[in-house]
């Protein structure tokens, strides 16, 4: 068996695809899209989806606010 496992060791890095190997959980893989979940509703708009990601990456963003009170933002 430690023959074997070293001979298709060997084998694997002389350029050879290790992903012929490994389990499935590790391919790249895609899930399909199927909308997005906001409580109880699934929206599956796609003008609707656009509309909040945009929202939430533009709010996510953005500059922070400088709060002079805080003091880590003093230092």
């Amino acid at each position: 068996m430690q023959s074997k496992r070293e001979k298709k060791i060997e084998w694997i890095t002389k350029e050879h695809n290790i992903w012929n190997f490994v389990k499935p959980q590790f391919h790249a893989y895609t899930p399909p899209f199927r909308g997005l979940t906001l409580g109880n509703e699934k929206i599956k708009d796609e003008k609707k989806i656009v509309e909040i990601l945009a929202n939430f990456f533009e709010n996510h963003f953005t500059e922070p606010d400088f709060n002079n009170k805080n003091v880590k933002h003093m230092l």
